[in-house]
Parts: C-alpha cells; structure tokens; sequence
C-alpha cells in the first residue's frame, strides 16, 4: 500500500485562498489551531488505493496535477510555508519503492521537500 501527497503546511493556513490560488481540490484540510498536537494548519492533495494501486500512476497524477504550479509551490515555501511532496509505503517484507530518472527529474522540478514516510508495521 502506497500513497503519494503533496502537503502545505502552515499556522497562518488560509485554505479557501490556497485552493483558488492552486486550483487544485484538496482531499484533506486541516484548520490551523485544530489539532492540539501541531498548531499549524495542512492543506493536502493526495492520490492513494482509493484511485489506484499503482504507485507510478499515484506519483504521475500528483505531479501532473501540481507541476502547472510549480511558481505558486516555490512562492509559498519562501513565504515560510512547509511544502513537501510525501511518498507513503510500507516496508515490511522487504518491499521497496524505486524511482526512474524521469520521475526524480519531475520531483526536482517542483522546487520543494521529498518526505520518504516507511511504515514498517508488519502486515
């Protein structure tokens, strides 16, 4: 099980004006102040088994979606936004996530973090 999301993350977290500034849906908001463990607030676009198993396609849907913003990604990560793309596996059973040429090029063009998230939980 894998799942692939870019998160933004924030205190000051306006998520009505960060969806119409990316244009993009998320599938997860979280208001900042609503979690007592983390104060600030999150803002996610995530593709998980729910659309697909496949890991590629997971990857490809993210990046196809977040590439086109790639200046807003960057702007908001030098406004002292946490912005990253996390890739979510399990490990277990020596199982593992490889990434080709092509798909780290994308990532790095996108300009911010790439959270490598294990779950070494034995299934």
């Amino acid at each position: 099980m894998t799942d692939v999301a870019l998160i933004i993350k924030s205190p000051g977290l306006d998520s009505t004006m960060l969806t119409r500034c990316l244009g993009i849906t998320p599938t997860l908001v979280v208001e900042p102040g609503t979690d007592p463990r983390d104060p600030a607030g999150e803002w996610r676009f995530q593709c998980d088994e729910r659309t697909t198993r496949d890991f590629r396609q997971q990857l490809d849907i993210v990046l196809s979606s977040v590439e086109p913003k790639k200046g807003e990604l960057q702007r908001l990560s030098s406004a002292g936004c946490d912005v990253h793309l996390r890739v979510y596996g399990f490990t277990h059973d020596e199982a593992s996530i490889g990434f080709s040429h092509e798909e780290l090029e994308r990532i790095s063009g996108l300009g911010v973090s790439l959270e490598l998230a294990p779950n070494t939980n034995a299934r």
